[in-house]
């Protein structure tokens, strides 16, 4: 049996870190594209106006309850009114387990199971309650944002193109891959 002060005090802890840098980074990037989408379906030509926007908003839940309504106001057709719904649903799921994997302290590790304890809230009038975490639900969360981001992406893409077709124009992001 290993002295106690052989013991690695991180044992624990150690598994966790790769994967929740793995989401934050993750998470990071899907924060930008939901502010370049708004950039974009507010057809502001300048990118600096985007930016100038996007630094008033403060949180990640005020991103989101910006693009909703602008979700909304340019989808009349059920289906794609009802994309939009999901797609912000899924914003929303992954920013509220974000909140709660990186706010708040971590309690205790469970050996038996492998997941750790945390203080967390499901939104912030909410109250603070435990939830337990694990590698291969930050895993499972990860791939998921990373989904989210791309179709993102897609149904952004889809909605100015239908725009421009409707309308006869182009704006000045046509040319951005």
């Amino acid at each position: 049996m290993p002295a106690i002060d052989d013991r690695d005090p991180y044992e624990y802890e150690r598994p966790f870190w790769a994967p929740i840098g793995q989401f934050v980074m993750a998470f990071g990037y899907l924060e930008r594209d939901i502010g370049v989408s708004i950039t974009r379906l507010l057809q502001l030509h300048d990118r600096l106006q985007g930016g100038a926007l996007l630094t008033k908003i403060k949180s990640t839940d005020a991103l989101i309850d910006l693009f909703e309504p602008l979700l909304k106001a340019l989808n009349r057709e059920p289906e794609r009114v009802e994309k939009a719904k999901e797609l912000v649903q899924r914003l929303k799921e992954a920013n509220t387990f974000r909140n709660g994997l990186l706010h708040g302290p971590w309690l205790a590790y469970f050996v038996e199971d492998g997941q750790f304890q945390k203080l967390s809230k499901k939104s912030p009038s909410a109250a603070t309650q435990p939830h337990k975490f694990t590698v291969t639900e930050i895993g499972d969360r990860t791939r998921e944002v990373m989904k989210v981001q791309g179709d993102l992406g897609s149904f952004v893409q889809d909605v100015l193109k239908e725009h421009r077709a409707k309308r006869g124009y182009t704006l000045w992001h046509d040319e951005l891959p």
